[in-house]
């Protein structure tokens, strides 16, 4: 950790052996550790303070800028200086810093990185090989640092072009205008949108824009929802998801804005096999025999595709799942980390589902799909899909329909009658057929948009949800 006068700046140094009796000193740099704004923007030469004119920011009077960083006579002008210390002063070695226990720790830790993919590996030339053969070789720790202020440089653009687009408060009329003359609906549809007291929406691909964000839309539709569910005097009664995912993996998908608010609704979770009211109390769930979970791993095995299971908000994979869609599955999709078993079924309480994971889309839909449903067939099982890149494996009779149907009952709805659904994918196809009002946004596949009342021109990624929301769940459209 080093502590510099603009706070710290936290970084993780590793060794490797590159030789029986050489040691060569690396770096990696993780950016979540980097939340502040870049040094190069925090020692620029501005006029007047910056945002923390204490002993986090720079000096503001010449008598301290020429002692800052105790480099006597230096000014701020913009760079990162190379080396913010008297010359004069000895240069330390590794010993100051480390032991060998040490050493040999941080080795240890590197290694474990290296073997699971984390670090990331360019190729350079060996010095000592008198060739020009290129070999594996972590990025030097200047690199790293110069990769992380620019990947946060691009965060904080990304954060503020988000912001901008928000809509505005001014031209919501207008734009709800222009919507509603878009969508006419027939006398019937309009009295059971008249009557809708519950919204349960999909997450991935329907609340989810492609880029696993949020629309601007969908945001403010979800928190008028929210707050009409809230309302002692609005219809509306509750607004849940209902979702593939785990109920920690939906929260924390749908962040800071969105994860609070639905963390206080009751939820369908895990396709239907998780159910839980408001207060996290699970209401219904359903789980795999151990020999439907043998068996669809022993395929996983033989196809060699990725197997993961859900026990609740607990993910768990084989050892033969790949390192990458372990990854994907935290990073990308939002699930918790999953822990690596020899084998699932010595998880004995089994798993509320099975899910499938590959890249290779085609090689997924017509040489996986066919066998995964013979043998769900041998033992009544369910296989569905939310996700192109996976398929899943579901307890006899269950689904996310059964699910929300379940959660209904225990509401006190009719699912016919009270529910307004929206969705994309094939696991939503059931919801969207029974509930009494049904949305597929536009990116919907075609057996969701066959099961749908209505289809939307717009996507998940052009505020789909949000605009089923406002005009079929919020009254705008009558």
């Amino acid at each position: 950790m080093f502590i510099g006068p603009t706070g710290p700046l936290a970084f993780v140094i590793f060794a490797t052996a590159v030789s029986s009796s050489r040691w060569s000193c690396r770096a990696f740099v993780a950016p979540s550790l980097l939340r502040r704004r870049p040094l190069a923007r925090r020692c620029s030469a501005t006029s007047g303070a910056t945002d923390n004119d204490d002993h986090r920011g720079r000096p503001n009077s010449d008598s301290e800028d020429a002692e800052f960083m105790g480099v006597s006579g230096w000014k701020p002008d913009g760079r990162i200086p190379i080396n913010p210390f008297e010359a004069s002063r000895a240069k330390p070695t590794k010993g100051d810093l480390y032991s060998d226990d040490d050493l040999m720790n941080v080795l240890n830790i590197h290694q474990s990185l290296l073997e699971d993919d984390v670090l990331p590996v360019v190729e350079e030339k060996e010095p000592d090989s008198g060739g020009d053969e290129l070999v594996p070789s972590i990025m030097g720790l200047h690199e790293m640092v110069l990769g992380a202020l620019q990947e946060m440089e691009l965060q904080e653009q990304n954060e503020e072009q988000k912001s901008q687009q928000r809509v505005d408060p001014q031209t919501t009329a207008t734009d709800w205008s222009r919507y509603v003359s878009k969508y006419t609906v027939d006398d019937a549809l309009r009295t059971k949108v008249g009557k809708i007291r519950a919204i349960a929406t999909d997450v991935d691909g329907t609340l989810l824009t492609s880029a696993h964000d949020l629309h601007p839309i969908t945001t403010r539709a979800v928190q008028d929802a929210v707050e009409a569910a809230f309302s002692p005097v609005h219809p509306l009664l509750y607004v849940f998801p209902a979702t593939g995912k785990s109920r920690q993996g939906a929260l924390d998908s749908l962040g800071p804005e969105l994860g609070p608010l639905f963390a206080q609704c009751p939820g369908v979770f895990i396709q239907g096999l998780y159910v839980v009211d408001a207060a996290g109390n699970v209401i219904y769930e359903e789980k795999l025999s151990l020999d439907e979970v043998a068996a669809v791993e022993k395929l996983a095995q033989e196809l060699d595709v990725s197997v993961f299971g859900y026990d609740g908000d607990t993910m768990f994979c084989s050892k033969h799942t790949k390192s990458s869609h372990i990854r994907d599955f935290h990073a990308k999709y939002g699930e918790p980390k999953a822990t690596v078993l020899e084998s699932l079924t010595s998880h004995k309480v089994s798993f509320h589902k099975c899910l499938l994971m590959d890249d290779n889309v085609d090689m997924l839909s017509d040489k996986v799909r066919p066998r995964l449903e013979e043998l769900a067939r041998q033992y009544s099982a369910e296989v569905t899909q939310a996700v192109p890149t996976m398929l899943e494996v579901l307890p006899s009779g269950c689904s996310k329909a059964l699910g929300v149907e379940k959660l209904c009952d225990h509401l006190g709805l009719y699912m016919h009658a009270d529910l307004l659904a929206i969705g994309d994918a094939e696991n939503d196809v059931g919801m969207l057929r029974k509930a009494a009002v049904g949305i597929a946004v536009g990116n919907a596949v075609p057996t969701a948009q066959g099961a749908a009342s209505v289809v939307l021109d717009e996507t998940n990624d052009q505020g789909g949800a949000g605009i089923a929301m406002e005009l079929f769940g919020l009254g705008k459209l009558l």
